[in-house]
């Protein structure tokens, strides 16, 4: 066991400069979700280089990259995301983004370069272990529906037994990692209340239906009731986050418009939830006359890491890094759209540490960036943890 770990920190520290300007690349030129041609590319090539592995596209940016021993060995996967956020990079780094108003601040450049060094030493060690490594590449992460769906709907995990995947954190420290078994992130559901009265002049609100007046009785109605309705043991977060109505200050518009979302943690809490939702929305707007309409659409559902494996890939953390370096994290009710394929199969979804005292800027934040030090380090355990878990099931058979 020793000497598989010296090896894989070997070969990942030969890589620590390249793997570091791979990274500074890809954070220096982001691409929004479905628009990730260049950052494709660019992995493609970087793939190409390490050796003889099979490049499926999915979707017109995502692709897969296959090693292949033996078609008798079992499969397992390695998933990142390629994709960025619309949002502009303030930070001041050589690596700053170029890209006006599109910034890497979710780390999927960090989870791309990681599983490309983790490719390179996984190759290069491959008569360490028997068994085959689909290393996907995933497209649009952030919109919604999510990249993922293509992958499974492209029947990418049909030979797959299990698929691992991770999250850059920058509330944990670097060289740190953490994973809890069951669910870790929520389902988020974005959904859309539309309402239509009768306008007028505000003078004489008895010739109209305002609409703005029903409006916001749903959402009061919503914000109170829905706690009321479902058992804490399942959390949920209803959030309101638009409103739309009127143009003038003394005219009572024809139309209101509310969007937010519902985060839920479990697929039962989901269908009463929305029921609810429209019962309470039919039942007011039919109360005061006017005419309604619930649209949501459903984002991935809730990452929910496989008891059993989870267990085992703990066993395997432990086996590499010190005790202090684990860390007990927290459920999420953010989303993650790797869900989507432990609906299909059993996946362990992990977190790791990417912040040091300096670094302290939250994802989805303008300035967020990582310590590069973690790059090395997470290469070293996905590598290590998918050749111990080739290496068990094949003691086991």
């Amino acid at each position: 066991m020793e000497k598989l770990i010296n090896n894989i920190k070997k070969l990942s520290n030969i890589q620590v400069k390249e793997l570091r300007a791979i990274r500074r690349y890809l954070h220096k030129h982001p691409e929004l979700g479905r628009q990730e041609y260049q950052t494709s590319e660019f992995i493609r090539n970087k793939i190409a280089e390490i050796g003889k592995l099979k490049i499926t596209m999915v979707g017109k940016t995502g692709f897969t990259a296959d090693l292949v021993q033996s078609k008798s060995y079992p499969w397992v996967a390695l998933r990142a995301d390629m994709d960025a956020l619309p949002i502009k990079d303030e930070k001041n780094v050589p690596y700053k983004s170029v890209n006006e108003d599109c910034c890497h601040a979710c780390g999927h450049d960090f989870h791309s370069t990681v599983v490309i060094g983790a490719a390179k030493v996984l190759y290069l060690l491959k008569d360490s272990f028997k068994g085959n490594i689909r290393f996907i590449f995933q497209h649009a992460e952030e919109p919604i529906p999510g990249g993922a769906l293509d992958f499974v709907n492209q029947n990418m995990l049909d030979n797959i037994e299990c698929i691992f995947g991770f999250h850059a954190d920058p509330k944990l420290k670097k060289e740190t990692i953490g994973l809890i078994p069951g669910w870790n992130t929520a389902q988020s559901i974005q959904w859309k209340i539309k309402i239509k009265g009768k306008g007028g002049h505000s003078s004489r609100p008895q010739n109209s239906i305002d609409p703005i007046f029903v409006g916001v009785t749903v959402i009061n109605e919503l914000y109170s009731a829905l706690y009321r309705k479902l058992d804490a043991n399942n959390p949920f977060v209803f959030t309101v986050g638009k409103i739309q109505s009127g143009e003038n200050y003394n005219v009572i518009p024809e139309s209101f418009v509310a969007e937010g979302t519902l985060r839920i943690t479990s697929a039962k809490n989901r269908d009463e939830l929305l029921e609810f939702m429209n019962n309470s929305l039919k039942t007011i707007s039919n109360k005061w006359g006017t005419s309604s309409k619930l649209e949501y659409i459903m984002g991935a559902p809730p990452v929910n890491n496989d008891i059993k494996k989870t267990e085992q890939i703990k066993k395997y953390i432990d086996e590499i890094i010190e005790k202090k370096q684990f860390v007990n994290i927290e459920r999420s009710m953010g989303g993650e759209d790797f869900g989507h394929y432990q609906t299909k199969i059993p996946g362990v979804f992990m977190r790791v540490g990417v912040g040091n005292n300096k670094l302290i800027a939250a994802l989805h934040n303008s300035k967020f960036d990582i310590d590069e030090e973690s790059i090395p380090f997470a290469v070293n355990m996905m590598s290590y943890l998918i050749i111990r878990y080739f290496n068990d099931m094949n003691n086991l058979n």
